[in-house]
């Protein structure tokens, strides 16, 4: 079979194209007749395989060649399905039981924090870096930022725990502080997205400034504690709405979106 080359198609196209929306179908079926097989065939450029499709399908469906094309391009062309699933339940969670555990130590509901060491490292740190990382995927730049970011954290704090880093309050404040203006620049990232995700950051933020207020010396570590406990089940309900919106569930949680 003789290959048309591409100036010989080109041609070819602007002829049919120039014709046929006045001629009949007939016309242009004996026009092509000759020429179908090659350039239906593997010969065709991907550049110009659509236009001849056009062209076929017009020619073989008459007035209605155009609705038929439409119809056939629908439901031969790939659909683009997103492959990754939506991490941020998994880093809200993992965020919400370690936030948990260590706020109730804090809040003196368990005496010994070193409880929060293994889901420090594996569950709000490992877990939730993996979560930041296929955040960057989907394209969230501000998950992405913040679990990315409170995973290491939680590394840090296992780490500070279980190797004893922590030198002494002031040090451990000043660790904190530094925290706590990290999560009021994440918070104000939140303003114009739910009101879960503003309770969520303005929560925590309120929970980091008092427990770095009571390693600098002011007593409201309890106070903070408490706090973190209340952010932690904010975080569980946020987590729970995303699981129950990506799936066929009975029900849904409202996130209170901001208009």
């Amino acid at each position: 079979m003789k290959k048309l080359k591409k100036g010989e198609l080109l041609q070819f196209l602007s002829v049919i194209y120039a014709s046929a929306w006045t001629t009949p179908s007939s016309w242009l079926v004996s026009i092509v007749a000759c020429n179908t097989q090659s350039i239906s065939g593997k010969n065709i450029p991907d550049q110009y395989r659509e236009k001849v499709h056009i062209l076929l399908v017009f020619m073989k469906g008459g007035t209605h060649s155009m609705a038929q094309y439409a119809a056939e391009t629908e439901r031969v062309a790939p659909a683009t399905v997103s492959t990754v699933a939506n991490p941020a339940p998994l880093g809200l969670s993992a965020f919400a039981l370690t936030t948990f555990v260590l706020s109730s130590a804090n809040a003196g509901l368990i005496p010994d924090a070193k409880i929060v060491i293994g889901l420090a490292f594996f569950y709000g740190g490992l877990a939730q870096l993996l979560a930041g990382m296929w955040e960057f995927k989907t394209g969230n730049t501000f998950g992405a930022t913040a679990f990315t970011s409170y995973g290491a954290f939680w590394i840090a704090v296992g780490g500070s725990l279980q190797f004893n880093w922590i030198s002494g309050h002031a040090t451990f404040a000043y660790f904190l502080l530094g925290w706590t203006i990290f999560t009021f620049i994440m918070f104000l990232g939140t303003l114009k997205s739910n009101g879960a995700l503003i309770a969520l950051f303005g929560l925590l933020f309120l929970t980091f400034l008092f427990l770095t207020i009571a390693e600098f010396g002011g007593g409201t570590g309890v106070i903070g504690g408490y706090l973190g406990i209340v952010t932690a089940i904010v975080a569980w309900y946020t987590a729970l709405a995303g699981v129950l919106s990506s799936g066929r569930s009975a029900f849904t949680l409202p996130v209170f979106p901001m208009k």
